[in-house]
């Protein structure tokens, strides 16, 4: 990968890895997330909030429409990079198909892969649609909605969270530090008990042994 792609090597590996987590459509497993990177290593140089803005925005495409959700569960992972690839110039276009419910009128990875002039060709309406959506949307410098404004506030509001709230990791390790805490105060209480009951048995001998003495005499 860095063979191909020689330009990771100016990120650090931290960087590298927390792009590698945030690459998450639905739930990908690591083996997945390693065929989409091994053929699309160029992901791993977005920013994780670039690479989690365009996995989010695919996800609320596919639970808000049936059509997408079922095309995009049947791509293998390297075309799945493709989509994500592609998204910030064909966003616009799926939001079109699914707007005008005409998701079925072309396949999934046409509509990303299309030259925008041959889609509106395809789609007439497309043209008159996307102006009507400039005008309403909010000034966007970089125009894909999980760059703007509000997309960045939700996105800061969720990582605070993520920062406030212990992940399932630590839970897992601060149960793990209870639960040795309790055993070794448990071995603890055990070992005065133990050093107490001898220290009371030697006190006792002594006793015992003038009690004989006596009876002896």
């Amino acid at each position: 990968m860095i063979v191909r792609r020689p330009e990771l090597l100016t990120r650090s590996t931290a960087q590298i890895s927390r792009s590698f987590r945030a690459l998450s459509v639905w739930r990908f497993d690591s083996r997945y997330k390693l065929k989409l990177v091994q053929a699309h290593p160029v992901l791993l140089r977005l920013s994780p909030r670039e690479v989690h803005g365009r996995c989010r925005w695919l996800r609320t495409l596919m639970l808000n429409h049936a059509v997408f959700h079922t095309a995009l569960r049947r791509l293998p992972p390297e075309a799945v990079g493709v989509v994500i690839m592609h998204l910030p110039v064909a966003w616009r276009r799926l939001q079109y198909l699914a707007e005008s419910a005409q998701e079925n009128a072309v396949s999934l990875m046409d509509a990303v892969q299309m030259y925008d002039g041959k889609f509106t060709q395809a789609f007439p309406e497309y043209a008159k649609w996307r102006c009507w959506t400039d005008g309403q949307s909010e000034p966007q410098a970089c125009g894909a909605p999980w760059r703007s404004a509000a997309a960045r506030k939700q996105q800061l509001l969720q990582d605070q969270q993520q920062q406030q709230q212990p992940t399932q990791q630590q839970r897992r390790h601060q149960l793990r530090a209870r639960a040795l805490k309790l055993a070794a105060r448990r071995r603890l209480l055990a070992s005065r008990q133990e050093q107490q009951q001898r220290v009371l048995q030697q006190s006792e001998l002594p006793q015992q042994q003038q009690q004989q003495d006596l009876e002896q005499q």
